[in-house]
């Protein structure tokens, strides 16, 4: 996949069975695939139904695109959804073993605010805010990043 610029084709590269089996029924006239950029208020329908009588290829819509390669890579969407929730999961817990050590260490601190009349639960709330603040905010710069 490369950066083109207004006016210039894009191109994707990818095995011509990859192809065959995304966009045909096997047929290897059906592997190559063009993206076409409408003007703003253009009815992506009916420029589509034209486009194809003009060119006699088929043109499939945007949505309908989507729609099968979803079809087609669903569980793998599905599969690094549920290896990201893993990786937070390990993450917080990361963390939380980080802060622990941290609570080990501020045995005076904890200790005035106990004086001062903190209960436990406090104490954990206070450090499990802490542990979700990091993880939120490492989690957030990875995404931006």
């Amino acid at each position: 996949v490369g950066i083109a610029p207004a006016g210039v084709m894009a191109r994707v590269f990818m095995p011509r069975a990859t192809a065959q089996y995304l966009f045909g029924n096997g047929d290897i006239t059906k592997s190559t695939l063009m993206f076409v950029k409408l003007q703003a208020g253009a009815d992506p329908g009916p420029a589509a139904r034209a486009l194809g009588r003009t060119t006699g290829q088929d043109v499939v819509p945007l949505g309908r695109y989507r729609g099968m390669l979803m079809e087609k890579f669903g569980i793998m969407f599905v599969y690094v959804d549920a290896v990201n929730v893993i990786a937070l999961i390990i993450a917080f817990l990361f963390i939380m073993i980080t802060l622990y050590t941290m609570v080990l260490q501020r045995t005076r601190e904890i200790a005035i605010l106990k004086s001062a009349g903190a209960s436990d639960f406090f104490l954990l709330r206070q450090v499990l805010a802490e542990s979700l603040l990091l993880t939120g905010a490492g989690t957030a710069a990875g995404i931006v990043k």
